[in-house]
């Protein structure tokens, strides 16, 4: 179990010919142990679990760091996944976003945002 925990990745050739990755091999393990464990009497429970914990005393801190680990990847993508919903560029006059009409550009001034197609109107206006 525990070089299935080091190297999931790993194959084994099965009779020389079947690929297994010891991914499988370890699951099938822990499966079996499981099963034995519901199946046996107290003595042998506590026999298992005695065998069982010192992969959890060893493994335990980096089992717990990639639990971590996973929660907070999820919460990373969960943010970046929102940042990237949200528009950067809103324009004050139409409300147009770079999200909605990507293909106009968009310019500042005095703190406002126009996207190109208000600014043409304007100076159209203008110089009318």
């Amino acid at each position: 179990m525990a070089f299935a925990h080091l190297f999931p990745n790993f194959e084994f050739r099965l009779f020389f010919v079947l690929p297994v990755k010891v991914r499988w091999l370890g699951w099938l393990a822990w499966a079996g142990l499981f099963l034995s464990f519901l199946a046996t009497s107290w003595q042998s429970k506590v026999f298992i679990a005695a065998s069982v914990s010192n992969y959890f005393i060893f493994f335990g801190k980096d089992i717990l760091f990639n639990i971590k680990s996973k929660k907070r990847l999820a919460e990373m993508k969960a943010e970046k996944a929102k940042v990237e919903a949200e528009a950067f560029h809103t324009c004050s006059v139409c409300k147009a976003t770079d999200k909605s009409h990507p293909q106009r550009d968009f310019r500042y001034r005095d703190d406002t945002c126009i996207c190109e197609d208000c600014l043409s109107q304007e100076r159209e206006s203008a110089n009318s």
